[in-house]
């Protein structure tokens, strides 16, 4: 499909949001790929990519470099006034930039896992992130042997503003908590009152992992008041275990059209779960994906994510089709389908692809670290980079009824 085509479609499905907002949305969303020009750089391998919209209706941006494996780059910013079709050149985040630790200068700080959210409070961008820590090796997580003794990893965000630009670094306050705690690929929700509730994973435990100490973690959900730039605490949920594999992790929430709040959560028993609350605090007990019929999806310690198309939510996600078994953790192609969360039911006859499979330069381009926006309320998209052999695509599709 064009991209001028693309466009139209896109510009036809904001704006008739109106009168979308009446009429009953159709059972299987319209998907429209569009063209984002990998962020004006196609010599960069990015990864994580994620994007808002700010007030003023352009896009913005934020993507770090892949530089091995689970070794990632400062993160990058980038703004598009033209739906994605170019960019403003991309450029670091310093509040974001990798520092030497103080303990040994060989090794580094850094932040990874960004994902931007614009508050609709005010239209302040917060881009949130998490500590983590690299040697010239890489992530320090996958190395044996006598390691620095390294601070909590923390969850961490930085503000944008058109009239003051980046903040500094800040991290997400959660005194509750006094070992390692992250928001890493995140999905959070704005919910009234200048409150933001934010999914969390945190050490609980310890297991080995492919042969690695590892934490297992657990799931709280913070509740903030933003003020500002600044988020404070006021509460956080009771912990939501998993007690297999590296526990539960990289949770997502979405409000529900009916009211309350469901939360998917990633782990590492071949299943994703679910788990609904009321008020944001109160959780029910998990709930594994399955079809209607009762079938679990085969899934592989693989991230969900959240969209809605007027009255319906949707699921994001990466499953076992039968056509990829082979595939890296399954993540080839990318799904979606209708949600009931109470229930833990995706609809079959809804499953679509968001992204297909793909080959580069003869090896399967893999997909699984996306981000999901809010366009309007019946419009989202769904962006992601494909990488291969050396080689990369930032891949997005807007859901349109």
């Amino acid at each position: 499909m064009k991209v001028m085509s693309c466009l139209k479609l896109l510009c036809l499905g904001m704006g008739c949001l109106a009168a979308a907002s009446q009429a009953q949305v159709p059972k299987s969303p319209m998907l429209v790929p569009l063209e984002f020009n990998n962020f004006g750089r196609n010599d960069m391998m990015w990864f994580h990519p994620g994007m808002a919209v700010l007030p003023d209706g352009s896009w913005l941006g934020t993507v770090q470099e892949v530089c091995g494996n689970d070794h990632f780059g400062n993160p990058h910013f980038a703004f598009s006034k033209d739906k994605g079709l170019t960019w403003t050149p991309p450029q670091e985040i310093e509040g974001f930039k990798a520092k030497p630790f103080e303990g040994d200068a060989n090794y580094q700080i850094a932040v990874a896992d960004i994902r931007p959210f614009v508050s609709p409070n005010d239209g302040t961008a917060f881009v949130f992130g998490c500590t983590v820590f690299y040697s010239p090796k890489g992530n320090v997580s996958w190395e044996k042997g006598e390691k620095p003794d390294f601070p909590p990893e923390q969850g961490l965000y930085v503000t944008w503003r058109p009239e003051t630009g980046w903040s500094p670094m800040k991290v997400l306050p959660l005194p509750e908590v006094k070992g390692n705690y992250r928001t890493a690929c995140t999905q959070i929700t704005f919910i009234g009152n200048n409150e933001v509730l934010i999914p969390i994973y945190l050490d609980r435990d310890k297991t080995t992992f492919g042969g690695y100490d590892s934490a297992r973690y657990g799931i709280v959900v913070g509740r903030y008041r933003q003020v500002g730039e600044e988020l404070q605490f006021i509460s956080m949920s009771p912990y939501i275990d998993h007690p297999v594999g590296r526990g539960a992790i990289e949770p997502s929430i979405i409000p529900l059209p009916e009211g309350g709040f469901a939360l998917t959560i990633r782990a590492e028993d071949n299943k994703g779960y679910v788990c609904c609350s009321q008020d944001g605090t109160t959780w029910s007990d998990k709930i594994f994906w399955h079809w209607e019929d009762g079938t679990p999806l085969t899934m592989s310690t693989t991230q969900q994510h959240w969209i809605r198309v007027g009255s319906k939510v949707y699921l994001v996600y990466t499953r076992d089709d039968g056509s990829n078994t082979k595939i890296f953790r399954f993540r080839s192609p990318l799904y979606m389908a209708e949600a009931i969360p109470s229930q833990g039911v995706l609809k079959r006859e809804t499953e679509q692809v968001v992204f297909p499979r793909q080959l580069f330069d003869g090896k399967e381009a893999l997909y699984g670290n996306f981000h999901c926006t809010q366009l309007t309320e019946n419009t989202a998209l769904v962006i992601d980079c494909a990488a291969a052999g050396g080689r990369c695509k930032v891949m997005v599709t807007v859901v349109a009824p």
